[in-house]
């Protein structure tokens, strides 16, 4: 067989290959974001048990992932929790399985799901500080605005930049009564956020409203 023919021939055979493993057309999908397609694929591939069974985890994994994506919460749950049976899953599939909880307003398993991925991420500053960021908005949750105030706290030791933090730490303060930390925190806010209109404005109706606590109307 001629050099081209038989490049040609091998290119056919990926292709027929690929068209016929649903993993591979699956996990095109999901690099793709495309996270409807990816599910649907990864689905197939259990259905008709066309996987290795050490990637069943991660499959799991990414079909929970998928449905986070695509906002179905309650769906995602089930996938995520049986992921995190398969090995280098623990900090992905917490903070994934989080987030659903969260969504779904179980605070409470929000939150320890949250500090189960926290050491898969040591050295990692950014995703410490989301981490910590999501322990804090579940304690919100939770009206535990003490554990929320430090959740932030933390956050922030390890990225300055999230304004959210700054916010949430100023709503907790406020509702400790501690209103001139609540300005404090909201005029942070506004320092280091962007130019969004409802943010911004929320922010200045909270400053509004702890000097108004404090009887500083002018």
């Amino acid at each position: 067989m001629k050099p081209c023919a038989l490049l040609l021939f091998s290119i056919l055979i990926c292709l027929q290959a690929f068209s016929q493993d649903p993993v591979l057309a699956a996990n095109k999908c999901y690099d793709e974001k495309n996270y409807e397609c990816a599910m649907g694929k990864y689905k197939e591939a259990i259905a008709d048990r066309k996987y290795q069974e050490k990637d069943l985890p991660l499959i799991k994994y990414r079909i929970g992932y998928a449905l986070n994506e695509l906002k179905q919460y309650e769906d995602a749950i089930p996938y995520l929790k049986e992921a995190l049976a398969g090995p280098n899953l623990l900090g992905e599939g917490s903070w994934s399985l989080a987030w659903a909880y969260y969504n779904t307003k179980n605070y409470a398993l929000a939150l320890q799901n949250y500090e189960k991925a926290i050491p898969s991420y040591t050295g990692n500053n950014a995703s410490i500080a989301d981490l910590h960021y999501g322990k804090g908005i579940s304690n919100m949750g939770l009206y535990r605005y003490k554990d929320a105030l430090e959740n932030m706290r933390l956050s922030i030791q390890f990225d300055s930049t999230n304004s959210n933090c700054y916010s949430y730490s100023g709503e907790a303060s406020y509702n400790l009564g501690k209103y001139e930390d609540a300005i404090e925190f909201y005029r942070k806010a506004l320092q280091k956020s962007s130019t969004e209109v409802g943010p911004t404005a929320g922010r200045y109706y909270w400053i509004g409203k702890s000097y108004a606590k404090l009887k500083k109307y002018e």
